[in-house]
């Protein structure tokens, strides 16, 4: 009782961390996060063994622990942690230190410990902690600790194994990481994974991949991880030039989006799906509200320039460099062969409102409408002059609407008869154009700069969009000026 009365100390800063750890890791596997004053004593022996075997040593370590610990107590006795992040810390060291790279500087707090001498070695992390007793009750002396050698992992197995490494644990751990030693030792243990399924490998090789990848996303390159079983992995960003995964088990993974240049992107009508169009000749398909990659389909041979849906949502449509329109499910099944014709690039593709009748604008100055089967219909629509950019039906089908390099807009019958005179005024190429959900307005975008709106029935110019910072400025006769000065006022929109 005298001990205790006068504060003495009877544990030693490693055996408190020791203690931490191990209760933080208890408390994140239950999830239970309260240890009673009453169940002390159980954890005291459950981690210390001989050293409290003795009543007395009991109770002076227990006093000891409830007085030092970084536990905080309540009114019915129940100590916990004053914010859960301790316990995710102390599971993260617990866990490194088990797997054997944890590095240094944190190894130091750890070789606080009573009773050693002579020259540190290597422990593993349960022998370190369980020491024998003398007669006089006090610990035999034991080898400094060197560093910590890669333990036993069967009681890491509910959190590193049974199910994803959390998140707080995973970030708090990674610091604390020893890179000199860390892909040498967590390689050797993903491959312990090796000829395994996974209900029987389950997360390991995937949590520790995920591991060595956030502190070092270059860890994995050139690694031999064929066979194993990779599970619950976000590849996105890490690595894996040279990496051998042959007849590796992938579970729950994400890898890159493989995006180059995106040059057209379109939401499903009930806006839950999104498809693409990218420079590498993809068509993609991807969850719109998670961003996770449905399929990615190559059979273009040039980049996809235009990519629809269907008025129903089930059939996506794609316009190419290669000079072919393609149908495709949403499985990322093709729909029938290509649909050959144009003699240029597909900039623009669109699906009549009923969903029967296809539309195509090329760089060979042509619109062209299809059948679903690809069949032509009619002959193309000439008149421009320059590649068609953009196309669009009116909401009611009835007429064809394309904008065009020759920087006129054009209003169609679906005979391909040109409707009214060109809509004149854009300076530059018309890039893009669209009809107003009545019908009775037409928006323009030029490589001008500006946007324009006409009256659809008579191709009256009703508005002009133009936020360029000198649009409008006349400066006919102007002196002063040099000829560079005057180059770069036209194309802020002056005029002169």
């Amino acid at each position: 009782q005298r001990d205790i009365d006068v504060g003495r100390t009877f544990t030693s800063l490693a055996d408190k961390l020791y203690f931490m750890c191990e209760l933080s890791w208890e408390m994140l596997r239950s999830d239970r996060m309260a240890l009673n004053y009453r169940a002390f004593p159980n954890q005291l022996r459950r981690l210390f063994g001989a050293a409290v075997q003795e009543e007395k040593s009991l109770d002076h370590w227990h006093y000891d622990m409830m007085g030092n610990s970084m536990l905080i107590r309540n009114a019915d006795g129940d100590y916990s942690p004053a914010h859960r992040s301790m316990l995710e810390f102390f599971a993260g060291y617990k866990l490194l230190a088990q797997l054997g790279v944890l590095a240094d500087d944190f190894t130091a707090v750890a070789r606080e410990q009573s009773h050693t001498s002579g020259a540190a070695q290597p422990y593993t992390w349960s022998s370190y902690f369980r020491r024998e007793m003398g007669d006089n009750e006090e610990p035999l002396p034991i080898a400094p600790l060197a560093s910590f050698e890669t333990d036993d992992l069967s009681d890491l197995s509910p959190l590193l194994v049974e199910a994803p490494l959390a998140k707080a644990v995973l970030d708090l751990a990674v610091p604390m990481l020893d890179a000199s030693v860390m892909r040498e030792r967590l390689i050797q243990l993903v491959q312990t994974t090796r000829g395994q399924t996974f209900a029987e490998a389950k997360y390991l090789g995937g949590n520790l991949v995920k591991l060595m990848a956030q502190r070092n996303r270059f860890a994995l390159e050139g690694a031999n991880l064929a066979q194993t079983v990779l599970a619950g992995v976000d590849f996105s960003g890490i690595s894996l030039r040279e990496v051998d995964a042959a007849e590796a088990v992938f579970e729950q993974v994400r890898f890159n989006k493989v995006l180059g240049s995106v040059y057209s992107a379109v939401f499903s009508p009930g806006g839950e799906l999104l498809a693409i169009g990218d420079i590498g000749g993809r068509v993609q398909l991807w969850e719109a509200a998670t961003g996770r990659v449905l399929w990615i389909r190559q059979e273009h041979s040039g980049s996809v320039r235009s990519v629809a849906f269907s008025p129903d949502g089930q059939t996506i449509l794609s316009g190419s460099d290669d000079q072919t329109v393609r149908l495709w499910t949403l499985e990322g099944e093709s729909i029938g062969e290509p649909f050959t014709g144009h003699s240029g690039t597909v900039w623009s593709v669109a699906f009549s409102p009923d969903g029967q009748t296809i539309l195509s604008g090329s760089d060979d100055e042509t619109v062209r409408l299809w059948t679903l089967e690809g069949d032509g219909i009619g002959e193309p629509f000439t008149g421009h002059s320059g590649t068609v950019w953009s196309v669009a039906f009116s909401p009611d089908g009835q007429t064809i609407l394309s904008g065009s390099d020759d920087q006129t807009v054009r209003l169609w019958t679906l005979e391909g008869e040109s409707i009214g005179e060109p809509f004149t005024g854009h300076s530059s190429g018309v890039n893009s154009v669209a009809f107003s959900p009545d019908g009775q307005t037409i928006l323009s975008g030029s490589a001008d700069q500006t946007v324009r709106l006409w009256e659809a029935a008579t191709g009256r110019c009703l508005q002009v969009i133009d936020h360029r910072l000198c649009a409008g400025l006349r400066f006919v006769g102007a002196s002063g000026l040099t000829e560079a000065q005057q180059i770069a006022l036209r194309g802020m929109g002056a005029v002169d």
